[in-house]
């Protein structure tokens, strides 16, 4: 190994001992403050977590540039606040379902989804939508309603759904 290169790994070793000295003086004394903040945030010990985490990483990324200003701890809660909603985005696009995260394959577990039942209402095929195990696993969490971006009350019409699929059965029975 050449001179230039143990200088370099030396000078790596070096940068990084200083780099954690500066994160473990700027970054640790807050960082049971940002896990409550982030638990706020989050309402989830996992999801606050990994909040924190991320923002360490780029804490630690950004060491030197957190070193030189007045008020880190200003820094560390506007990154986690806006890692929180860039997560809740990411979050908005994708199924919030908590019953359908759950399933490796949910389309077969519960056969439609709470979006694919409101199109199959909306297509007029309320037998398709009353078909669907999604009514009888649904947790009623109400997380499809509150993240839905089109406003539906999706957990009420899953709710109205599952009554109507009840009233049918009694009818058959009877």
């Amino acid at each position: 190994m050449s001179e230039d290169s143990n200088m370099t790994r030396l000078s790596i070793v070096r940068g990084g001992t200083e780099a954690t000295r500066r994160f473990e003086r700027l970054v640790r004394p807050h960082y049971e403050m940002l896990y409550r903040v982030a638990y706020r945030f989050t309402g989830s010990q996992q999801d606050a977590e990994d909040l924190v985490q991320e923002l360490c990483v780029r804490a630690f990324r950004n060491i030197d540039s957190l070193a030189e200003l007045d008020n880190p701890k200003m820094w560390l809660l506007c990154v986690l606040r806006r890692l929180f909603i860039d997560q809740t985005r990411r979050y908005d696009r994708t199924n919030v379902c908590p019953l359908v995260a759950h399933y490796e394959n949910p389309k077969e577990a519960v056969g439609l989804l709470p979006h694919e039942i409101m199109h199959a209402l909306a297509l007029k095929q309320k037998g398709l939508a009353l078909g669907s195990n999604m009514l009888w696993d649904c947790v009623t969490c109400y997380m499809c309603q509150e993240h839905c971006p089109q406003g539906v009350c999706v957990t009420d019409v899953l709710y109205e759904l599952k009554n109507l699929a009840l009233k049918h059965l009694k009818e058959k029975a009877a």
